[in-house]
Order: C-alpha cells, then structure tokens, then sequence
C-alpha cells in the first residue's frame, strides 16, 4: 500500500480525526491516544465508528513520557488541540499536523469555536440559505472536515519532503483558512465587480437553473451551464417535445442573454414551462430523459437513496463497518488499493503493542528543504471547477503545472463571471484566475496532428497528468491511462469524472451544482419545512473533490518513488462528498430514518443558533455547550433562551457582539460577508489572502493555501496565465516546433 510503514500518532481530537482515517486508508500505522476515559468522539459514537475504523488505541495522558517517546518516534503527528511538549525538538525529521480553529498565531488564535463559527468567520455560511432568512451552516460540520482534509494534504506533502530530505515540519492548519476557500468566487466578485454575493436558495440561480419540486422530491436542473447556455437548445427542446405551451419562445435569441436570463420575468415564464412536467414525473424519470437528451439534472437525494443509489452499489462503494454500512474508498489507486477500515478500536485496545512497538528517534540528516513538489512537472487538461482546484494545489506546493487548453474550445472558467470591471475577456474572470494561478499555459488544438503530437510529448515526460473529462474523451485523443502508461511508465494519472469510470452512471454530466444535489447537501443543507437549500456555492469542487483527489496523488507519488510504478486514480467526485456525510448515513441505518434537515441545530450541544444584528442582514452565529457558555450568554445578553435571543442580539453589532461572548468563553462568530473576510484581522494576520499583479486584471487578491509549513512559500508563485502565455517557453523546453494552427 502507498502509505505502508508511516507511523501515524493522532492525539484524539475531532479536528484532525478524518485525517487519520485517510492515512489509514492507505496503509499508514494510525495510533490513537486517547486521554483517560476515551476521547470525544466515544461520546458520539456513530462518529467512532465512521472516523476512527482501522486505528489503533492507546491510553496515554499527553504529557506522560510515554506519550512523548511515541510521537518522537513517529513520522507525522496529528495534533487536534495544543500538546504539552514539541514532539519536533528531538525529532527533526518528524512532521507535526497542528489544527486548530483560527490557527496558532494572531488576534483569534485563543479564540473558543464550533463548526458553525468557523463557518461565519470564513465566509461561506454567508452563501448559505435563503433571501431575508437566517444563513445556514453546511451540513455534516464540514468546516472540521476541511481542516482534515487540506491538513491531510499538507501533511502529505511534507512526509514526502521528510522521506527525501530529513526535515520534517510544522504543518499549521487553521480551520477559518479552510473555510474561507469554499467561498468559491465571492472574494472575486467583490473586487472585480463590487457585488457582494448573498443567498440565492429557493428560487432559480437563472432562468432554467435551481431547485424543482417533482412527483418525489425535488430536483436540480441546468439547463445553462457554468458561463454558458450550452443546455438551452436540448431543455427547449424536452418542453416542446412535453406539450408545454408556447415553449417555441424560449427559442427567441434573448434567451442567450445572462441578463434576460437573471431578470425575474425570465424565471417566471420558465417556472410555468418546466414545474408542471416537472411534478407529474418522479426523480428518476427526470433523471433517465436528462441524461438521454445529455442535459445536467440531477435528483435531490436523501439519505436514502444514497444507500440504495445503483451506481454507488454496481461501484461497490459502501463497506461494512461495525454491522453498517459506510462510505468505501474516496477514490480508486489501480495499483495500489484504499484498504476497509474495519472496526473501530475498543479503549486502549492495543496499548501493550504499541507500547512494545514505541519506535526511536530517527538519526539526524542534514538537508535544505524547500516546496515539496519542487521538480515535479503536471500535465494538466483539467478544466472548470474540481479538477482545475486540484492542480493548482499542486502547483502551490510546488510542482510545474503546465495547463493544456485550447483558444477554439475554451475552459469555461475563462468566460465565467465574475470579470475585471465587468468586462468580459478570456483572461479577465476571476473566477478563472483563482483556481489556476501559480499555473503555465500553453494553448494546443488537439485535433491537429501537430498539436495531439507535443501534447503526447508533455505527456512523456510529466510526473503527474491530471483530467476531468467524462470516460472516454481521454482515451478517443489516444491519452487514455493505457496510452500514458506505455510511454512514461511511471506516471500519476488522475481522471476525476463525475460519477467515475464505471457504472450504470458513469457517462452522466455534471457540475459542482449537480454533484451537490446528488450527494445529500442540497437535501441536508435547509431549514426543517423549506426547499432544498445547499450551500449556495459549487461546494464539492472547492473542499472535498480537490483535496482527496490530491492526497491520493501525493499518496501515489510515494510509492512511485519505492518503486518506480504509475497508475491510474478514478476520483468519481460524488464519492469523496458522500464520505464528508458518513455519520449521517450510518444514523439513516441505525435509526431506520431518512434523517431530515437540522438547519442550524447541532443535537449535541445545548444551543446552537444563527441570529440578527443591527444592520440590513447582519448575523452571529453563536454555540452554548454547556450551562457555563449559557450563563456567560445570558450575563451579556440577559438571555441564553432560543426564543428570545434574537430580540436580544438584534440590537448589537455583530462584530462587537462576537468580541464581547468570545472574552467570557462563548464560541460565537460574526457571519462574515466577503467584504468582511477580506479585512478579517485574523486573515490578514495570517497573510491568507495574497495580492498578485495581473497582466490584464492588475493587482488582485488571490487566497493562498489554508496552512503553513516551513520551507513551502506563503502564497501562489504567480497570477494565473494568460491563455496561451507560455506556449513559446514550453515548445522550446520540448525542443518541439509545430505549424500556428497546431497552437491554438
């Protein structure tokens, strides 16, 4: 397995406990020490059993010498809360994954959080819910999962620094960082256009695209598409086919107009068409024409259909674990399988192992490290959301990220909103220039002999090549993973389609939008009675697709320097969303339930709330876990009651509201707009956001990776290319020359 013969030491932790289930996955030795009486996650046991299956545990008090001498002698260390020594002052070579809320400098470093305050001060709970309603924490406290997943990644990436050089690292992952990277563009938006981005749940994004009740449930259509209206003619053509009356108008050229398109007139006129078809058929009908007529639909799924989804079954996606079922391997190495995690350990099942396995402290070597991925070259056709995050964090940890496109077929991220100073230009989207900086471009038509001729030569001689396509589109341009393997044998080949390379499902298109609504946000993210609500953003192709799809990289890249073997990663983007919501999977299971909605209730805390501020749609996000949070509550705000605390918020601001609870020991956060986050001191202490000057934007903000680590830059090494900008530079490397048309 990649991992085999890691020492992982997790000090139990909710923060960092995803992380370790990851390591295990692939091979790596987990430890779990836990503190006497078990560690938190035993309180809530569905979380054990999904988060700690295949680790083993100890009992340790962290600042016994026992404790010690185990995370010295580890090669990485999983730290959820502060430890009581620096495992790394007798171990250089150790690696060191410190999580915490704010991270372990600046002004909120001390600071008491929950999963909802990490997800105000971060910015996306602003995205979440609807117009003139409270926002809506994400489902399934994806803000500590983030931090486990872009720690993971971190983590990752310093082991294989550590295993060449000898010098480990402070990997420093803050939670709020982690957040803030699934705003998706709204920072762009704000800069580039002055909008600040707000919610948009329970009604059309445009017309043709949103939430739509049918015979069942509900179901999410995009009839447009991510820029485009590439879907427009084929949707027109299904309501004409349907009998919807006057459907021919919709053929009128306004409707290619985005600002037709967002009016509420043009919602309206689409609503009539399309609900009524769409509520006297089922999800599955919709589901079966959509996909014959290739127009992205996807059915709102629960719970339950989750568990009984035929694509996730003919995949065998689901193991068992402790008498249920969970989620299975987040993605598929060819050469190098995830492992089933089996159980989850009894208390101190294991201790006298361990305690017999205590390793000692490597020999010191002295080396200089820098970027991790520094020498690695990627050859990357990924394009729009997911695929396109996954490179550039390659490219932020160091590697050469030579990004394939094309000026006759665009990346459709070059032509999304938002653009600089609202002008549309292909290389003026911000949108575009955030998930692609750090990155070269080099523009070839790849069905000119010529141009498919030096993409095969990128191909030979790349470490890592990197697509997003649907099966088959990879294969028919002859760099399919059979083709790559025979001319660089040891090649990475990451393909992240939708719903993977097989499957009833696999040849199903879609977007971030769409993966959402199949994956059980959009269901599980709104408020108990309403609409499917979600996340507001694309959230799969911003946190968990482009993480675990990177960690499986930087997994295999290690047992390609064992062994000098590539392979093939199927990454179907559904899989690594459904595992964010395992526990809720297993609690449909065992309850005999298909849990519903919770809105912003937390069932193992006393109180957990969103409400008002003084101003036009200002919020705090505020947890009471116990009667001592209550009584701080009420001694600020006369109240901790559910009820009357909005009366009682709404008269301060928010900003000095969160202050004052956060001095007496009250988790509690502003819910941050974009405009917020990018002056948020805590950010800017951390050097969060980075200001890049741009050939044609000027100097934008661009947000630079969500932790720190020594030896590895702060922010992005440059702005995004401009199309084409490196075609030169890239053909003379190759020592390659092709006719114009072949590089365009």
């Amino acid at each position: 397995m990649p991992l085999s013969g890691l020492r992982v030491v997790e000090f139990a932790a909710p923060l960092g406990a995803y992380a370790g289930r990851l390591f295990a996955g692939l091979g790596a030795d987990v430890v779990l020490v836990e503190p006497p009486g078990g560690g938190p996650l035993r309180a809530h046991g569905l979380l054990h059993q999904a988060l700690n299956g295949g680790k083993r545990s100890i009992v340790l008090a962290p600042e016994t010498a026992q404790a010690r001498r185990l995370a010295e002698g580890a090669d990485l260390v999983i730290a959820g809360a502060p430890l009581p020594f620096d495992p790394r002052a007798a171990n250089p070579a150790l690696v060191v994954m410190q999580l915490s809320p704010f991270g372990t400098d600046g002004p909120y470093a001390g600071w008491q959080a929950e999963d909802i305050t990490a997800l105000a001060l971060g910015g996306m709970l602003t995205l979440a819910g609807y117009p003139g309603a409270p926002p809506i924490a994400a489902c399934g406290e994806q803000a500590i999962g983030a931090a486990s997943l872009f720690g993971a990644v971190g983590a990752m990436a310093a082991l294989l620094r550590a295993e060449a050089t000898g010098v480990g690292a402070m990997v420093d992952v803050s939670m709020q960082e982690c957040v803030a990277m699934g705003q998706e563009n709204a920072i762009q938006f704000l800069e580039l256009e002055g909008v600040v981005r707000g919610r948009n749940a329970g009604g059309q994004r445009q017309a043709g695209t949103g939430v739509f009740a049918c015979r069942d449930g509900h179901v999410y259509l995009m009839a447009g598409g991510i820029a485009s209206n590439r879907f427009w003619g084929a949707t027109v053509q299904w309501l004409e086919d349907a009998g919807a009356p006057g459907a021919v108008a919709l053929r009128d050229p306004k409707w290619d107009d985005p600002a037709w398109l967002n009016t509420a007139e043009a919602k309206r006129i689409f609503a009539s068409l399309w609900e009524p078809i769409a509520r006297a058929h089922s999800k599955a009908e919709l589901n079966a024409e959509a996909k014959r007529r290739r127009i992205p639909l996807a059915p709102v799924a629960t719970a339950r259909d989750i568990l009984s989804s035929e694509q996730l079954h003919a995949r065998g996606y689901f193991v068992e674990q402790d008498g249920l079922r969970v989620p299975g391997a987040p993605y598929r190495l060819s050469a190098t399988p995830w492992r089933a995690p089996g159980r989850a350990p009894a208390l101190d099942e294991h201790r006298e192992a361990v305690l017999r396995d205590i390793r000692p402290r490597p020999a010191p070597r002295i080396a200089s490290p820098g970027a991790p991925l520094a020498g690695l070259r990627v050859a990357d056709f990924t394009w729009i959301g997911a695929g396109a995050y996954a490179t550039r964090l390659l490219a932020d940890l160091g590697a050469d990220v030579i990004k394939i496109e094309s000026a006759t077929r665009l990346d459709t991220l070059r032509d999304a909103k938002p653009f600089k100073d609202g002008k549309r230009g292909v290389n003026r989207s911000g949108y575009f220039a955030d998930r692609n900086c750090g990155k070269r471009s080099i523009t070839l038509d790849l069905k000119h002999p010529d141009g498919l001729r030096i993409a095969r030569d990128l191909v030979a001689c790349a470490d890592v090549v990197a697509n997003n396509f649907s099966p088959g589109v990879m294969e028919r341009l002859g760099l399919g993973f059979d083709a790559v393997q025979a001319m660089n044998p040891g090649a990475i080949y990451l393909a992240m389609s939708m719903q993977g390379a097989t499957g009833p499902e696999a040849d199903s298109r879609g977007y971030g939008l769409t993966i959402t609504a199949l994956t059980g946000f959009q269901h599980l993210t709104a408020l108990p009675g309403r609409e499917p609500a979600g996340t507001g953003t694309n959230y799969p192709d911003h946190i968990p697709n482009p993480t675990h799809a990177v960690f499986a990289v930087l997994a295999a890249l290690r047992h390609r320097r064992a062994t000098g073997q590539g392979q093939c990663i199927d990454v179907a983007q559904t899989e690594p969303t459904i595992a964010m919501l395992a526990p809720i999977l297993m609690q449909a299971q065992r309850d005999g339930t298909d849990p519903a909605p919770l809105g912003n209730v937390h069932p193992q805390l006393l109180l957990q709330g969103v409400f008002p501020c003084a101003g036009d749609d200002r919020w705090i996000a505020i947890s009471l876990r116990d009667a001592r949070d209550a009584a701080a509550c009420a001694g600020i705000l006369g109240t901790a009651d559910a009820d009357a605390l909005p009366a009682a918020t709404r008269a301060h601001d928010a900003q000095a509201l969160m202050r004052a609870l956060q001095a007496a020991g009250v988790p509690a956060g502003a819910v941050q707009t974009s405009a917020d986050v990018l002056a948020d001191p805590q950010l800017g202490h951390r050097g969060h956001f980075a200001a890049l000057p741009h050939a044609e934007m000027g100097l934008s903000h661009y947000n630079a990776l969500p932790f720190t680590m020594q030896g590895l830059p702060r922010h992005p090494r440059h702005a995004a290319p401009l199309l084409g900008e490196h075609t030169a530079a890239i053909c003379a490397e190759l020592d390659v020359t092709a006719p114009p048309e072949a590089l365009q």
